[in-house]
């Protein structure tokens, strides 16, 4: 009886320890599971931050690689739009010229060719043509009227530049080219001096030049509204969003538009 009690008690002592060791191995392998599920969900997250931060020096890149190319673009813009502009006015003017040159006297002649193009606009409605003789008189300065008719043959921009005198030069050396000078902004500090590139080129029948000029300044200030505009369409069509700094560290840029200033 007593021997059976022993093997009664062994049993249940065996099925304890086998039931024991099965919870214990089951609680391992359960751990060991949940250790390897964390490591893994760490390597994906590690995975998937490395990847969005790569993502995002990308798009960066990217973002500075086109600011770079537009402002690196300013003063080619700048030649190639005043340019453009000059040739079409020479263009109106020649045409003129030869329907009406053999049915007007020369003064009713330069009279219309100077009133066709002095509405003349465009970059904004910054940029005019203008006209002068060969000898330095000014016959048309569309937003200085008053100046017309005056001889500028001394006219010295702000680092003491003789512009006329230059401009002239190069019409008579090679037919047109570009001319640079120093002139204060009509809404800007009178002391300070900006530099402004002109295109100028001969027409010769009158014996005048006809020209255009525009701020590099006014240039670079379009671009950098170009290059906004464009930032704010990438974030619309990739969902990314994008800030810029200026160089005294205000945000002129931002998605969300409180912080911009």
């Amino acid at each position: 009886m007593r021997n059976n009690s022993i093997s009664s008690l062994f049993f249940v002592i065996l099925i304890f320890c086998t039931f024991s060791a099965i919870v214990v191995f089951t609680l391992i392998d359960v751990l060991e599971e949940y250790r390897g599920y964390s490591r893994a969900k760490q390597e994906i997250e590690r995975e998937y931050l490395s990847s969005k931060k790569a993502d995002v020096k990308s798009l960066v890149e990217f973002a500075l690689k086109h600011i770079q190319h537009n402002r690196s673009q300013e003063e080619i813009r700048l030649k190639q739009s005043i340019r453009e502009r000059v040739y079409e006015a020479h263009s109106v003017a020649t045409h003129l010229y030869r329907q009406f040159n053999s049915s007007m006297d020369e003064g009713e002649l330069k009279f219309l060719i100077k009133e066709a193009l002095r509405p003349v606009r465009f970059n904004s409605g910054r940029g005019y043509i203008f006209a002068v003789t060969m000898d330095g008189i000014e016959e048309l300065y569309p937003t200085r009227p008053e100046m017309e008719g005056e001889n500028l043959i001394d006219l010295k921009d702000v680092k003491g530049n003789y512009v006329i005198r230059d401009e002239i030069e190069v019409v008579g050396k090679y037919g047109e080219g570009f001319v640079t000078g120093y002139w204060p902004k009509p809404e800007e500090d009178p002391a300070k001096s900006f530099l402004k590139i002109s295109f100028v080129k001969l027409f010769k029948p009158l014996n005048w030049y006809l020209g255009a000029g525009e701020y590099l300044d006014d240039v670079e200030e379009d671009i950098k509204g170009e290059i906004l505009k464009w930032v704010g369409k990438m974030k619309t069509e990739m969902g990314t969003g994008l800030f810029i700094f200026s160089p005294d560290g205000k945000i002129v840029f931002h998605h969300q538009d409180e912080l911009i200033g």
